[in-house]
């Protein structure tokens, strides 16, 4: 009975443990393939957004562990969120992956040098995700 009673406390420490990771990308089917990849790492929970402006309110909503960002949004460019989410000191040290078709080396090195955590090319290569994931989750 005594282990019963310490069930729901473990429960609770196992859902306070999940990291919480942001993407935000207007396309359906890679949205739809990234949350499919997600689904191995049940200690992830996965939030999403289609636009930067529904990204930008979610990730001050519930402050992300992680941000994967696409940079061809709608309604600005992935460019132009970082450095909004750079310029914000609620924001500031969530590390942000690009995650992106525009994966030439200028956009890689521009990528780099504004402070990327790495720069992932679509198609996705879901070892090279899921080794991102390891790496700057734990």
């Amino acid at each position: 009975m005594k282990s019963n009673a310490s069930l729901p406390q473990e429960r609770s420490e196992n859902v306070s443990a999940k990291r919480t990771v942001v993407y935000i990308e207007d396309n359906t089917t890679i949205r739809q393939l990234v949350r499919y990849i997600m689904e191995m790492h049940p200690d992830i929970s996965l939030m999403e957004a289609e636009t930067g402006t529904q990204g930008l309110a979610i990730i001050k909503q519930c402050q992300p562990d992680l941000i994967l960002l696409d940079l061809h949004l709608p309604d600005m460019d992935g460019f132009t969120l970082f450095s909004l989410l750079q310029n914000d000191p609620m924001t500031v040290n969530i590390p942000v992956v690009a995650l992106s078709g525009s994966a030439a080396p200028a956009d890689i090195q521009r990528g780099k040098a504004i402070g990327f955590k790495r720069f992932l090319a679509k198609p996705i290569n879901v070892k090279e995700f899921n080794s991102t994931l390891s790496t700057i989750l734990g």
